[in-house]
């Protein structure tokens, strides 16, 4: 009964701690730090166990003494961890204590672990020789709240070197934070600069991220004979053109503009409308193809036209469907031995018949 209870108490103790991880974040500065002269932060951090290959390692913080709050999720397996395996994390229980090192400095962990559930709290200590590093590459120092948005970011030595390798110049501390947050690698500035599209600033970068612009959009649009610009890209996402959409277009015979492939996307002109068109017998051109959508023009109705021998031409597949000529309109009159032409069939239309 007493070990019911011990385990009873131990698990409720877990579970407060986890609650107390997800609602009180918060980051403070301390006293001084011996490495460096700057203040450590702390912070919170919950673990959870499901398998070998799913455990992640939760940090939050609140900066200062705002409301305002920040979380991260990273893989146990890509966070540098120290003193901790993942045998311990499913079968540990008690008091643990084990470190995260990144480039920027290292994540002290201390709490408690039971039935591959863990949480506690975290201080961050500086890395001195980072600060050096960055120093060497003509970046200034990072502060005490620098060194650890650069941590809590994982900016490294390796990640700073190669987005620079690739071409972007003019890194700050503030910079390299926005480019990691916003996912911005060194393929996806190479991809850039083999269409075109260089200089680049951190700002162009972080926009391009941020509408979802990456590495193989970019390799596609250029591979299919396009030199976007930065806003050409921005806009071919935000209408929500993609590869798929460009190589059909291409394949159904048409070679549209940039701008024209926004404007078809926005009409609902898909790559079966333009190829079905083709093979009905329209050569057109991008602004015939939106006009026809634009006015309820569908292949069914086309077709169902050349069947009962109408073979329309665009400005007359507009003004058939305007006047509401439908193909049960066309047929009931050829039942009846009618075979009217385009005006007829509207003024008979139009007359109420």
């Amino acid at each position: 009964m007493k070990t019911t209870s011990h385990r009873a108490a131990a698990i409720a103790a877990c579970g407060l701690a986890a609650c107390l991880a997800l609602i009180s974040f918060w980051v403070h500065a301390r006293a001084a730090s011996a490495d460096v002269g700057m203040p450590p932060y702390e912070g919170t951090w919950r673990l959870n166990y499901r398998s070998a290959q799913a455990v992640n390692i939760d940090f939050a913080y609140r900066y200062g003494g705002s409301n305002w709050e920040e979380s991260r999720t990273v893989q146990f397996a890509q966070t540098g961890v120290q003193g901790l395996t993942l045998d311990q994390v499913q079968h540990a229980r008690g008091d643990v204590h084990f470190s995260i090192v990144h480039d920027a400095g290292s994540f002290d962990c201390r709490g408690y672990f039971l039935d591959g559930n863990g949480s506690g709290v975290f201080t961050f200590v500086p890395s001195s020789s980072f600060a050096d590093a960055l120093a060497s590459r003509g970046i200034d120092r990072p502060d005490a709240g620098e060194a650890f948005r650069l941590a809590f970011s994982d900016v490294s030595l390796a990640y700073i070197d190669s987005v620079r390798n690739a071409g972007v110049n003019g890194l700050t501390v503030e910079g390299l934070i926005r480019l990691a947050d916003h996912d911005v690698t060194a393929p996806f500035v190479a991809a850039l600069h083999t269409g075109g599209i260089t200089p680049l600033s951190i700002d162009d970068l972080v926009r391009l991220r941020d509408h979802d612009v990456d590495p193989k959009f970019v390799a596609g649009v250029v591979a299919a004979g396009y030199r976007p610009g930065i806003d050409d890209l921005v806009q071919l996402r935000d209408h929500d053109v993609d590869l798929g959409f460009v190589s059909a277009m291409h394949q159904s015979g048409y070679t549209p503009s940039l701008a024209e492939l926004v404007q078809l996307r926005d009409h609902d002109v898909d790559a079966s409308f333009a190829v079905g068109m083709h093979k009905l017998g329209y050569r057109l051109v991008a602004g015939d193809l939106v006009r026809l959508r634009d006015h309820d023009v569908d292949l069914e109705y086309v077709s169902g036209l050349k069947k009962l021998n109408y073979t329309p031409t665009t400005d007359d597949l507009v003004r058939l469907r305007d006047h509401g000529v439908d193909l049960d309109f066309v047929a009931r009159l050829q039942a009846h031995g009618y075979h009217p032409s385009v005006d007829d069939l509207i003024r008979l239309r139009d007359s109420g018949i």
